[in-house]
């Protein structure tokens, strides 16, 4: 035990010397240093929640490990003892950081003890059932999140400075390939490093967590979604093209796959809760990379493209999927590509389109939200495009026309 923790201290400071790209949520470093909370950090994986507790700890020792290293997770058996290793490695360091802490057993007890320990507990985990039942009931309030997704629209502008004269292209380019560091930063190659990463989604995040008998319909399910990506899922079509048969176990499949960060299913927006209840979900991903990767068309979809990347950019601004973000059908069956809503109801109403030069499709996006708008009695409306900026009165209400650019720089946090 003592010798992998040896590596993995070794890893650490290796990685310390390296210059990272900071990410937006630097901001809370003075915050989360000085909280005596256990600070967790969640999202996807390889989204670079290290990454960003390295550089938030930078010039404070601290003790890592990484529970996603199978040989440590068979020979911790006592956590007092596992416990004196760490310090026999680190010294009497009390600042701990356990990465992809759900691969370890009873793991909220343990730190459960470290904190009543006065132990400064720094976590990551790439399951969102970290901030619900696995980890609320025993450790109510003592707790601090945070979530971090792939790079952002402006994290992306620091690493391509260079493409900024050609904003056409460097959008073409975010919008295929995706925000995931290791590919925005290293170039790396985008189908092999999806296909590892889905790789291990399903055996580490889903089958053997879950004790799934037939990993290969996880699989069959991860590739129907991405081909279905910004459309409602249908229970019965989905269950008959990946060969699972009990709607139970799909509905069941699917839960896993949202806890793992790879996917999103939207609500439709009602001011019933049973509507809302059993109503079709809507497909997002959580990011562009990984539908892009599986090439399921010749030609990319632009359309379905800026609107994924839209959704992802409006959860990294805070807005909680069927929270305080949902999508809209008016009477007419037209569809509102998302709805913002506070406890009041419906605050705005967004549309997406990546090509509004046809006049018709302009007239066609405006119509929609001008009904919806009297339907949710919702007045501020916006339509995202990729370079349109403009303003225009129809039907008594005020649209905004706002470029992604513009938009994703200049609108304010909304958590």
């Amino acid at each position: 035990m003592i010798k992998i923790l040896e590596k993995q201290k070794v890893e650490r400071d290796a990685f310390l010397s390296k210059e990272f790209i900071p990410r937006e949520q630097q901001y809370l470093k003075d915050e989360l240093l000085r909280s005596k909370l256990i600070k967790i950090i969640t999202g996807p994986r390889r989204a670079g929640k290290s990454t960003f507790l390295f550089l938030l700890l930078k010039g404070i020792d601290f003790i890592y490990v990484n529970f996603d290293e199978v040989e440590l997770i068979k020979l911790i058996k006592n956590k007092d003892e596992f416990l004196d290793c760490l310090h026999s490695v680190y010294g009497n360091t009390k600042t701990i950081v356990f990465d992809e802490i759900q691969n370890l057993s009873e793991w909220d007890m343990f730190l459960n003890k470290l904190h009543r320990n006065d132990y400064n507990v720094f976590i990551t985990g790439s399951n969102s059932n970290l901030l619900s039942g696995e980890f609320a009931s025993s450790l109510t309030g003592r707790y601090r999140t945070v979530k971090l997704f792939p790079f952002s629209f402006q994290e992306h502008l620091k690493v391509l400075e260079a493409e900024k004269e050609n904003p056409v292209f460097m959008l073409r380019k975010i919008l295929v390939r995706g925000g995931f560091p290791d590919i925005v930063v290293r170039d790396e190659a985008s189908k092999v490093y999806f296909d590892d990463l889905i790789s291990a989604v399903i055996f580490k995040d889903i089958a053997k967590r879950h004790r799934i008998q037939y990993p290969e319909r996880i699989e069959m399910l991860i590739n129907y979604l991405l081909s279905n990506v910004c459309h409602e899922i249908n229970y019965a079509k989905t269950g008959i093209a990946c060969g699972i048969k009990n709607n139970r176990t799909l509905i069941k499949y699917l839960q896993f796959i949202e806890n793992s960060y790879l996917f999103f299913f939207l609500d439709k927006f009602s001011y019933k809760p049973l509507v809302r209840l059993v109503s079709d979900k809507k497909i997002f991903c959580v990011d562009n990379g990984f539908i892009s990767s599986k090439n399921f068309s010749n030609s990319p979809d632009n359309g379905m493209y800026f609107e994924n990347y839209v959704f992802t950019e409006l959860i990294k601004k805070g807005l909680k999927p069927n929270s305080d973000l949902l999508y809209y059908k008016i009477k007419k069956d037209k569809e509102v590509d998302f709805v913002v809503k506070s406890i009041a109801g419906p605050e705005q109403l967004i549309q997406v389109c990546f090509d509004i030069s046809n006049p018709k499709t302009e007239k066609r996006e405006v119509a929609a939200l001008s009904e919806a708008s009297k339907e949710l009695n919702c007045n501020k409306l916006l339509i995202i495009t990729p370079d349109v900026d403009k303003t225009e009165i129809v039907d008594s209400k005020t649209i905004q026309f706002v470029s992604i650019g513009k938009w994703a720089l200049t609108n304010e946090k909304m958590n």
